[in-house]
């Protein structure tokens, strides 16, 4: 019996301070973005064709462009802790996921058209990606 409440104890520690480091990480990130919690990374992949992207968050336009060609566009946004809804209209095409922030979360959109008018027929031509580490930038 007194293994079994050993053994509980040191769950019940680990997770604690897994759950702390958790908490004092996404607190540094939202420290150094100054309060700026939502980093939108936008990646059109070099492609030759152009692209006219609008992204909502929660109904609020947070970048709009007409005729995006860059390889990284980066747009800091602030929004409460929750639960938000992202939505993303790209070449008219509207796409909507969900995502929580707490407190910080990294959200990376790549579009990648290949040279020929027909993209939308590959199944990856858009890719979202939620996170709450940096994202890793090729």
């Amino acid at each position: 019996m007194k293994n079994v409440k050993n053994k509980i104890r040191k769950f019940i520690i680990v997770t604690c301070a897994c759950i702390i480091a958790m908490i004092c990480r996404g607190g540094y990130w939202y420290y150094k973005y100054e309060g700026m919690n939502v980093p939108l990374i936008i990646s059109t992949q070099y492609s030759s064709l152009p692209t006219d992207i609008k992204v909502y968050i929660d109904g609020n336009i947070v970048f709009k462009d007409k005729s995006l060609q860059k390889l990284y566009e980066f747009q800091d946004v602030h929004t409460s802790c929750g639960i938000h809804q992202l939505k993303i209209i790209v070449d008219g095409k509207e796409f909507i996921e969900y995502f929580l922030v707490f407190p910080v979360r990294w959200v990376y959109i790549q579009i990648q058209k290949d040279n020929d008018e027909n993209y939308k027929n590959n199944k990856d031509w858009f890719y979202v990606k939620f996170s709450s580490g940096t994202v890793g930038l090729m």
